[in-house]
């Protein structure tokens, strides 16, 4: 589907959140999970694909979100404020060991879907697609 898409639907303003992750040589660190937070919340993750970007949206703006991503060994996390919606990890690694599997997101729950699932999160409904 070209990265993750988590939605909140809501009436309210959406927020989308684009993240890129990129390996040592800058390009998509294909295999890399990232996985989204709010207030200490899991809001779910999935593998990054091919084109190495995860876009996360949701309902309201005020509100920081964390985001981790891990490659290969390595991880990172950022804290992007209301008003900071793009953000770009480096990684100083390259993934030799790519493999053919087939996309999976990832509720909290531990509940999957491939490529997509719709998780239910403290009463709201994220759909996440990988």
């Amino acid at each position: 589907m070209g990265g993750f898409v988590a939605e909140v639907v809501s009436s309210r303003k959406v927020r989308t959140i684009t993240i890129q992750v990129r390996d040592k040589a800058g390009g998509p660190a294909s295999g890399a999970r990232v996985s989204f937070g709010i207030d200490g919340a899991d809001f779910g993750s999935a593998a990054v694909s091919g084109t190495g970007k995860v876009t996360f949206q949701m309902s309201g703006a005020a509100t920081t979100i964390h985001v981790f991503a891990d490659f290969v060994g390595d991880a990172q996390q950022v804290a992007l404020p209301p008003g900071e919606d793009i953000y770009t990890f480096h990684f100083d690694k390259t993934n030799l060991f790519m493999s053919d599997s087939v996309p999976e997101a990832r509720c909290p729950d531990g509940t999957t879907g491939q490529p997509c699932v719709n998780c239910d999160i403290g009463g709201t409904t994220v759909r996440i697609c990988a």
